[in-house]
């Protein structure tokens, strides 16, 4: 059976029991890909776990109005919330990091400007977050997540420190700390309700006096049994581990 097409409740109306929306992206691809006509369903959802199931109405250049049917809540699966904090990597990167880690599950990404990267804090005007936030909510759509994640403000790593979660996690696989433990411990230990910070370095991966910083605000080094990945590929294989 053929999926439901799925919207992200953006630029919308709500009156009497029907949705208006008005998002040009979401209106191209319902006519000119989905060719969404009258009387077909479709499911929109908020982002936070509420989900709709509609009939559209009608459907023009300027609008889509889908009457709800039924209004359907999820519940927050039952595993360890991640937050993965990404070292801003090199121009064409960022793209692939959000989508990729929202499919597996990421709740929260925090982006900061760490002492090898390339790329600064100031590249990432409130137009750029704005397309990013774009990107996860397509790649949640895609792949029928209803809990969009949150982006932080791109900050400086010296904030990034002070986060508060129960485990913080820094990824790091330079065999002359010899500090790092393998991430499976880690796994072994977490709980369900528990909320990890973990750290991806940029290409260059973290300075020496990062790596100072960070174990003495308790965060703790880890590393996978693997070859050393690309900065796009670890926070993936990290987070993926974790949550399975």
């Amino acid at each position: 059976m053929r999926s439901l097409p799925r919207f992200f409740l953006s630029d919308y109306e709500y009156a009497k029991g029907k949705y208006y929306l008005r998002d040009d992206r979401l209106l191209k691809h319902a006519r000119k890909v989905l060719r969404i006509e009258k009387g077909d369903k479709v499911i929109l959802f908020d982002g936070n776990g509420i989900s709709y199931m509609s009939e559209v109405e009608l459907l023009s250049k300027e609008v889509m109005v889908a009457k709800v049917i039924e209004k359907m809540i999820e519940d927050k699966p039952e595993r360890p919330e991640i937050t993965l904090a990404q070292g801003l990597p090199k121009a064409g990167k960022i793209d692939t990091i959000l989508r990729m880690n929202t499919e597996v599950g990421v709740r929260k990404f925090v982006l900061f400007e760490s002492d090898y990267s390339v790329v600064k804090v100031k590249h990432y005007d409130e137009r750029k977050m704005l397309r990013l936030g774009k990107v996860v909510q397509e790649a949640s759509r895609q792949s029928v997540n209803n809990f969009i994640p949150e982006i932080a403000p791109a900050s400086s790593f010296e904030e990034l420190l002070n986060l508060k979660t129960d485990y913080k996690l820094i990824l790091h696989t330079d065999s002359e700390v010899n500090k790092s433990i393998d991430i499976k411990s880690i796994k072994e230990r977490i709980k369900p309700e528990d909320q990890i910070l973990i750290c991806i370095g940029p290409e260059g991966g973290f300075s020496d006096h990062e790596i100072q910083r960070a174990t003495e605000k308790g965060f703790q080094l880890v590393k996978l049994d693997l070859p050393v990945l690309r900065t796009e590929t670890a926070g993936l294989v990290a987070c993926s581990f974790l949550l399975i």
